[in-house]
């Protein structure tokens, strides 16, 4: 029988082992290599923002002056407020008038109806002339004039019936209170007239 004179047979086995695997791994990791895709912003579709531009446009301030027409209308209520007033004070008087003509009260009840309701003219007089016209108003002077004018009449008219009811005779009380009638028509016009005037002023 025949004996290796080798003292170490198998030590040749152990590179060639080696050596296999590193052959293998060398194959294998080449074919499992993956090539990366590499993206760029050239393929890239973006979308395209839009942009807006708002102009504000700048705000322009206005200052509107209301102090004449408030003044003007101020007036004209005041001035139909007067002519509120001296209606009434004419219905009044003229009642009383009526009552004694028609016998249903005394002299002296009409004697007293009367002065109470001339007190009463006298004290709108009074108020009313004291009164003025916006002075920045040059169209409403003349027209608030005409009215102080035609405010005196009604007054006298009613003490002018008064004196007649104490007079001898009917007829000068029943002429003066006529009269009174026209003065408070006349009155009405002269405030309608400046009414007119300061709305369309």
């Amino acid at each position: 029988m025949t004996f290796s004179t080798d003292p170490k047979p198998g030590r040749w086995i152990l590179p060639l082992i080696i050596l296999a695997m590193v052959g293998f791994t060398y194959v294998f990791v080449s074919s499992l290599e993956e090539q990366v895709p590499t993206e760029t912003q050239a393929g890239l579709d973006l979308p395209v923002l839009e942009t807006t531009t708002t102009t504000v446009a700048p705000v322009i301030e206005t200052t509107t002056t209301t102090e004449g027409p408030r003044e003007r209308q101020a007036y004209a209520e005041e001035m139909q407020g007067y002519l509120t007033q001296l209606t009434a004070l004419n219905d009044q008087f003229q009642a009383i008038n009526s009552e004694f003509e028609s016998q249903a009260v005394t002299f002296s009840a009409t004697e007293e109806g009367m002065e109470a309701t001339i007190a009463e003219f006298q004290a709108w007089y009074t108020a009313i002339t004291a009164t003025l016209a916006p002075a920045s108003e040059v169209d409403l002077q003349l027209p608030h004039q005409d009215i102080l004018d035609a405010a005196l009449t009604p007054v006298q008219e009613a003490e002018a019936a008064l004196e007649g009811l104490r007079g001898p005779g009917a007829e000068p009380r029943q002429q003066a209170v006529i009269r009174l009638a026209d003065a408070i028509t006349l009155f009405e016009a002269k405030v309608n007239a400046a009414v007119s005037i300061a709305g369309t002023g």
